[in-house]
């Protein structure tokens, strides 16, 4: 779907509504994130802070038709730390979201460029992204059907250039037992040059039994080599305030769709959490990643210390 296409069919849809959108109250949300970071990446250390606010707004057209909006900025001490935008320089802010949803029948139906968490994430996972051109354009279309929790995705990148590669996906997600989902992910990414197009499946699963979590997925691709991904871990709460984790991932350089992955692509570790909850809205967390590339073993090593604020 072309850019300009999307935008004029959600320009109709709003307009069609009679103008009842301006007339309904705007119900607004988001964050405010500070995160410092200190990085070692092949014996070079990087230092510096990232401060990050979102604020996401909408408002009900009428009782199956709700329009949204987000806009995301973000600035850095230091680039080297791992900015969430693709724009040159320090910091970016822009309304990076925008579109429909359409409720109906027991599923909801989102048109616009949006962020895509795609199965366990394994597979696809923008959601940390800010700014232009790092959300995907088209529809996503999630609900019930019996016990099964399905969701389907047609959605295009939205790139600086003109080479705009297309996501499709279908994931089904079920629990068989108490405590206990599976989930199955079938996406393709289609190149939009002569590059051949790429098919993924994964699969994943969690059980919770009192105050623990386990989590365990993998994901693979047709590519020739380097197609494989997989994740586990555990996450204990022990009173509702504090609460840990430990993750194992390994994820090959073609296992993921174009590196965009809750993980890092081309890359094995560990991921190590502690999140504290000084009140309903305000939580400090500490992670530390250690992993290393697959292709040479670089060290890619992180200790962050993380701070987040939701209105």
């Amino acid at each position: 779907m072309r850019k300009r296409l999307l935008a004029a069919a959600v320009l109709t849809m709003v307009t069609l509504s009679g103008g009842t959108v301006f007339a309904n109250p705007v119900e607004l949300s988001g964050n405010v994130v500070i995160e410092n970071r200190q990085e070692k990446m092949s014996n070079v250390d990087r230092d510096g802070t990232k401060y990050v606010f979102r604020l996401n707004a909408k408002t009900m057209v009428n009782e199956n038709v709700t329009v949204f909006a987000r806009f995301g900025a973000e600035s850095l001490t230091n680039e080297s730390v791992g900015k969430d935008f693709v724009r040159t320089g320090k910091s970016t802010g822009a309304i990076d979201q925008f579109g429909l949803i359409y409720k109906n029948g027991g599923f909801a139906y989102k048109l616009g460029r949006q962020d895509l968490f795609l199965g366990s994430g394994i597979l696809f996972d923008n959601t940390a992204n800010i700014g232009r051109n790092y959300f995907l354009d088209g529809l996503t279309i999630s609900g019930k059907s019996g016990e099964t929790s399905l969701f389907a995705a047609a959605l295009q990148e939205d790139n600086t250039g003109s080479n705009d590669n297309k996501i499709y996906a279908l994931r089904a997600g079920f629990s068989p037992a108490k405590n206990v989902t599976l989930g199955a992910t079938f996406a393709k990414y289609d190149y939009a040059d002569s590059t051949g197009d790429v098919n993924f499946g994964a699969i994943d699963g969690s059980y919770t039994k009192g105050k623990a979590s386990f989590y365990a997925d993998y994901a693979k691709s047709d590519a020739a080599a380097k197609n494989t991904a997989y994740s586990v871990g555990v996450a204990y709460n022990f009173d509702g305030v504090n609460s840990v984790s430990l993750y194992n991932y390994k994820v090959e350089a073609n296992a993921s769709i174009n590196g965009w992955t809750t993980w890092w692509g081309n890359e094995k570790g560990y991921w190590y959490t502690f999140n504290h909850k000084i009140d309903p809205n305000t939580t400090v967390g500490l992670a530390m990643r250690d992993g290393n590339q697959i292709d040479n073993g670089n060290d890619k090593k992180s200790f962050r210390t993380t701070v987040t604020y939701k209105f």
